[in-house]
C-alpha cells in the first residue's frame, strides 16, 4: 500500500518541483486541477512537477498538460495516466533512453558512467554542435532525473549524480510502454518462446 499525501502537501510538492517555490496566482487553480490527476501519490507528483518545470509558467502549456491529463486513457490506472503524459512529452531520444532503463532489473542501479557508455554506442544520441556524444548523453541522464523518471541515489563528494534507479511504479510502466512500443522484450521463465519480427 503506497503513502499517499493530501492535496495541499500534494500542491506543495508540485509547487517546488515545478517553480521551484510559490505557484504562480495565475496558475494555481489549473496547478491544483493537475495535481489531482495524481491522486496523491509523490512519484507521480514529482513527475508532473518535472514536466511543468521544463514548460516553464505560460499558462497555455499549462491548459495544454491539463487538457491531456483530462484526456489520457490509454493506459489503464490513473497514475499510468499520469506517468503517459510525463513520457509523451520526452523527446525521441529521451524516450529511447528511458525505455532502455527499464530492461535493467527492478531495483537495478544504473551508474553514470555506464548510463553515458551504452546510450551513446547504442546510437540513441543526437549530434549538437559543440557538445560531444558524452555531453550530450550526461545531460540526457540529468533531464531524466530532473523530470523525476529516474531516481538519484548517489552523488559524488562535489554533490554531482553518480547513480539512478528506476522506481518500481515507473519500471511496471516502462514495461507496458516497452509491449506496446515494440522497443523490446524482457526475457522470463513464463516467456518459451519469442514472436518472429520482421
Amino acid at each position: 500500500m503506497l503513502n499517499t499525501l493530501s492535496n495541499s502537501l500534494a500542491l506543495e510538492l508540485f509547487c517546488k518541483k515545478s517553480f521551484h517555490g510559490e505557484c504562480p496566482q495565475y496558475l494555481k487553480e489549473l496547478a491544483l486541477n493537475m495535481v489531482k490527476h495524481c491522486h496523491g501519490l509523490p512519484l507521480t507528483v514529482v513527475v508532473l512537477g518535472g514536466l511543468m518545470e521544463r514548460m516553464g509558467t505560460d499558462q497555455t502549456d499549462c491548459k495544454t498538460i491539463l487538457k491531456d491529463l483530462n484526456g489520457a486513457r490509454n493506459l489503464d490506472g490513473s497514475v499510468n495516466q499520469v506517468l503517459l503524459i510525463g513520457y509523451n512529452y520526452l523527446s525521441l531520444h529521451l524516450k529511447y533512453c528511458f525505455l532502455y532503463c527499464a530492461l535493467f532489473p527492478k531495483g537495478y542501479e544504473i551508474t553514470k558512467s555506464t548510463f553515458i557508455k551504452l546510450f551513446v554506442a547504442e546510437g540513441f544520441v543526437e549530434e549538437l554542435p559543440g557538445k560531444t556524444p558524452k555531453d550530450v548523453a550526461s545531460d540526457y541522464f540529468v533531464e531524466l532525473i530532473d523530470r523525476g523518471m529516474l531516481k538519484p541515489i548517489m552523488y559524488y563528494y562535489d554533490s554531482t549524480m553518480r547513480r539512478c534507479r528506476m522506481h518500481n511504479l515507473l519500471h511496471a510502466f516502462a514495461n507496458q510502454m516497452l509491449k506496446k512500443e515494440d522497443f523490446g522484450v524482457i526475457h522470463t521463465p513464463k516467456i518459451t518462446k519469442f514472436k518472429k519480427w520482421v
